[in-house]
């Protein structure tokens, strides 16, 4: 048998791992003498490096648990659903890695100034096609192209850029949404899935943000601001209207997206 320190440089983990491993029940010493040392065996040793392995294949220390206590590690099954989650990540962090890159280039450029100044307007009434969904938030811009698309392909005469409507649920979960697209038209046209709307003619407010969508909030912030400070009240859903987007360029701090809301005078 082997000491707690001994373990230790065998298997190069510190001792301290090893007593997280023991209070964690992920890997208990073989024997506890009566003066409370920590005693490891041969086999002991074997499974810190099959828990050393799964860590480094990004296991959780309660998945590393289950797969040992069920006696799974040469089970492939939990490979190919790691493999899986593993390309998501890499999918995910290079998408944060071309952000971060923007960032940087819109830092070294200065390229982007938002005053968000306000605009007060009265829209006309128009038909639009609509398309409402209740959708994972990272299935927004998913849902946006393949909305778009749709109509593209059935060769419809728009009226303007299409828009998203957020609409308010208390009843979601945070990561859920409830979505409408919009694309103002200039004449009926049926399309499965999409409804025809006319959207009446109200008030709005709106203000536009150049650039990326990450600081998106500060456009809908400035519009509660300017409608508390002018005595006008917010009575809609707030709209997203995108004149550049990533179907323009691939190129975020080159994105002009317009924000509205229906308000009315107070």
């Amino acid at each position: 048998m082997y000491k707690i320190g001994e373990v230790s440089n065998i298997a190069k983990i510190s001792t301290r791992m090893l007593r997280y491993y023991d209070k964690e029940n992920i890997l208990k010493p073989s024997y506890i003498g009566d003066n409370g040392y920590r005693y490891y065996t041969d086999e002991n040793i074997s499974i810190i490096s099959k828990i050393k392995n799964l860590r480094r294949y990004e296991f959780s220390y309660e998945e590393i648990k289950e797969i040992l206590d069920n006696n799974r590690y040469e089970s492939m099954d939990i490979y190919i659903n790691k493999i899986e989650e593993l390309k998501k990540n890499i999918n995910k962090y290079g998408c944060l890695i071309s952000e971060l890159e923007e960032k940087n280039k819109m830092k070294e450029m200065n390229v982007i100034i938002n005053n968000y100044d306000v605009n007060v307007c009265e829209n006309k009434s128009v038909k639009a096609l609509c398309k409402g969904a209740t959708i994972d938030c990272e299935e927004i811009e998913q849902f946006i192209e393949s909305s778009y698309s749709i109509i593209s392909k059935n060769k419809v005469t728009k009226l303007g850029a299409y828009y998203v409507m957020f609409c308010e649920n208390e009843n979601l979960d945070e990561n859920i949404c409830e979505i409408e697209y919009y694309q103002p038209i200039v004449s009926h046209k049926e399309i499965d899935g999409f409804d025809t709307k006319i959207v009446e003619r109200n008030t709005y407010i709106s203000t536009t943000h150049y650039g990326p969508y990450e600081r998106l909030s500060d456009a809908y912030s400035s519009l509660y601001k300017w409608s508390k400070n002018n005595n006008y009240e917010i009575k809609g859903n707030f709209m997203e209207k995108y004149f550049v987007d990533s179907s323009f360029t691939s190129y975020s701090y080159e994105f002009i997206t317009e924000v509205s809301v229906k308000v009315s005078k107070i």
